[in-house]
């Protein structure tokens, strides 16, 4: 274990136009876990986290997968949708990417963001899941709870309202409270104020006027933006003083919901008084702005982000009680302020009290502040964070000093089996591929005493998976050396009548270690024919170590040795080493072959594969022949444009030589 421990932040998004309440919390953490750990960040594209995150030195890993929102919806196909996901390539690839990265605990982000949660799990990686949505109730709201405990260590929310089903099913001891915190580093005064007269200068605002809004990361229907617009209608007739805000990306938004709220905004008493302005990063940009903070959300909302904002930048907020938004004005001694979800009259009648009191709104503003300081400040988050770092650290497998396994990360037994350390856990290698694909060297093995491999706790086995973009490539690579490996095969087939002196004089030693699964089974066919064939070199099938506890990859000397003239001939256990016939169980072999074909059968499967053969010589003339034609033309196309450059150079010149040949021979010009 290295002297930090490794831990790797798992994000659901990474959007290069908007940041969200989830992906601030989820950077907050890296921010402190960065100071005693080695922290990385997964995200499934660049984007303003992953931005944000290289600025705080926290290493940065580009890997995409699907999302399950049937988990967060709590609907019926949750099962299939998981067992599906288990079974994708999107799963094996990130135990690999696990495997290699080799994390001494996660944190997954969101309820959503399932998949690493299962991976992890699955390989006896500590997980803690932080969940920021409020679960869909219904009758399939159990199944989704027992998912989340089965495949984390430790439940995260970021409000009592996100754990009311996970304490309901009696999880209360995995379960911990962390509420988000905000960026204090946006709280200058003096640039709050510069920001104020800038940011209303450019929309027109006077001072005297009352700026009213509503901030979103992007407009959608379960922010309540219709609401808002509903109660500026109300509000207008009694304060002509005021103007609305709405903050949002309406690019990012669904668009018929954007020409609702557009045509909402025509039929209200002046339309003129609302203004768009797009999804802001700097968030002292909006925030000093604004006179009153709306958070109409018709959607159960985790936790709140931007009334948490609003409060900490000493503005009066306002806001509909869904899900964790009744936490924070509870809290914060703001409930009157907090209005029933849905009813726009109600929220209309508590703004017009606020607008009734200029004098009001900076008393309240003040003691938000305050209030928000001391429950939701960045230390009390910080006392939260450290506290689950040091439960997470405890979890990670304390090895002997003593104990040789500290000594590397791959090792092998007495038997070929080749394994990868994760912690005190040894997983067995399946393949070749998988072996370079985690990152291992033939020289970085260690060879250790069976005892400690049957001591330590066996995980599962590594498998090879390529992602879709290499698949193109390696099916290229895979076709070349089949062909090869036929044409091969049918040299071997034509030179099976090789003398025993021959293959005596010339042993095949080598030194290199094949690698196949242990579950091998080597099923040698004898070849038909009418008479014997002479003694032939035989390649002897390895029989499994009995002392190697998983069969994982097997190193096979590929040996060669004549028979002696006293050992009896057998065609069962022994074969041709030209003619083995490998059978690996639910895999296919495409270098197999069936050694008791007939001659009119190979001789046709050898005419198909130099017809595939000659199609693939033609298809690789073609491309050189219209690389060589593209080179000749683009010659061509450049000596042209040459001698274009050249002649419109000496245009000039040549038209002087001219004019002055014309005057040498005109008489008229001469006298």
């Amino acid at each position: 274990m290295t002297s930090k421990p490794k831990v790797m932040l798992f994000s659901h998004i990474s959007d290069p136009g908007r940041i969200t309440g989830a992906e601030k919390m989820l950077l907050s953490i890296g921010k402190i876990l960065a100071r005693q750990h080695e922290v990385w960040l997964v995200v499934p594209q660049p984007g303003i986290l992953s931005i944000e995150a290289e600025a705080l030195s926290i290493n940065i890993v580009i890997a995409d997968y699907p999302l399950s929102w049937s988990l967060y919806q709590a609907s019926a196909s949750t099962k299939r949708e998981l067992d599906a996901l288990q079974q994708s390539k999107f799963y094996h690839h990130l135990i690999n990417f696990l495997h290699m990265h080799r994390p001494d605990w996660i944190i997954v982000n969101t309820i959503v963001a399932a998949l690493p949660a299962l991976a992890a799990t699955q390989i006896g990686i500590p997980t803690a899941w932080i969940l920021t949505e409020v679960m869909y109730p219904g009758e399939y709201q159990i199944s989704s709870v027992q998912t989340v405990n089965r495949y984390s260590t430790y439940i995260i929310g970021i409000s009592e309202a996100v754990l009311t089903p996970y304490t309901g099913a009696q999880l209360e001891e995995k379960t911990l409270l962390i509420n988000p915190t905000w960026d204090r580093s946006a709280l200058d005064t003096e640039r709050c104020i510069q920001h104020r007269y800038t940011f209303r200068e450019k929309y027109g605002v006077a001072q005297q006027e009352l700026l009213i809004g509503v901030v979103t990361a992007m407009l959608a229907p379960h922010k309540g933006i219709a609401e808002f617009i509903m109660m500026a209608h109300i509000l207008m007739s009694k304060f002509p003083n005021t103007r609305y805000l709405i903050v949002g990306s309406q690019e990012l938004a669904n668009q018929n919901y954007v020409e609702e709220c557009k045509r909402l905004i025509a039929a209200t008493v002046d339309p003129s008084r609302f203004i768009f302005h797009p999804f802001e990063l700097n968030i002292d940009q909006i925030y000093p702005a604004l006179d009153i903070l709306v958070v109409p959300s018709i959607g159960d909302e985790g936790f709140g982000m931007t009334a948490l904002e609003g409060l900490a930048f000493a503005k009066p907020v306002v806001a509909y009680a869904s899900g964790g938004l009744s936490e924070i004005m509870i809290q914060t001694h703001n409930e009157e302020f907090l209005v029933p979800k849905g009813d726009v009259t109600l929220l209309s009648q508590t703004i017009a009290k606020l607008l009734g009191n200029e004098q009001h709104l900076t008393e309240i503003g003040m003691q938000n502040y305050l209030q928000a300081e001391q429950v939701f400040g960045l230390a009390a988050f910080e006392r939260n964070i450290n506290h689950l770092s040091e439960t997470m650290d405890t979890l990670i497998p304390q090895i002997d000093v003593n104990n040789p396994l500290l000594l590397g990360e791959f090792f092998k037994g007495s038997g070929p089996t080749v394994y990868l350390r994760r912690g005190i856990t040894l997983h067995p290698i399946s393949s070749m591929e998988a072996f370079e694909q985690v990152g291992g060297r033939f020289e970085q093995v260690i060879q250790i005493a069976d005892e400690l491999i049957h001591n330590a706790v066996l995980g599962d086995a590594i498998y090879f998976y390529q992602s879709p973009s290499e698949s193109t490539t390696r099916e290229a690579e895979q076709a070349t050396t089949t062909e090869v490996m036929a044409d091969v095969q049918d040299e071997a087939l034509n030179s099976f009548t090789t003398s025993p002196l021959e293959s005596a004089e010339s042993p095949q030693t080598s030194n290199e270690l094949v690698f196949i699964p242990a579950s091998v089974e080597a099923d040698v066919q004898p070849i038909e024919r009418s008479d014997p064939p002479p003694t032939a070199s035989l390649l002897e099938d390895p029989p499994l170590p009995a002392n190697d506890p998983v069969q994982g990859l097997i190193p096979v000397p590929s040996t060669v040795h004549a028979q002696q003239p006293n050992e009896p001939a057998s065609n069962t256990g022994t074969a041709s080493s030209d003619n083995l016939i490998v059978k690996v169980p639910g895999l296919v072999n495409s270098f197999s072959t069936t050694i008791a074909s007939k001659p009119k059968v190979r001789k046709k499967r050898r005419s198909k594969r130099r017809l595939r053969k000659s199609t693939v010589k033609r298809k690789a003339i073609n491309t050189l022949l219209n690389r060589t034609l593209k080179g000749k033309r683009k010659k061509l196309r450049n000596a042209k444009n040459n001698i274009g450059k050249k002649k419109s150079l000496q245009r000039p010149k040549i038209q002087k030589q001219r004019k002055l040949q014309k005057m040498k021979t005109s008489p008229k010009k001469a006298a």
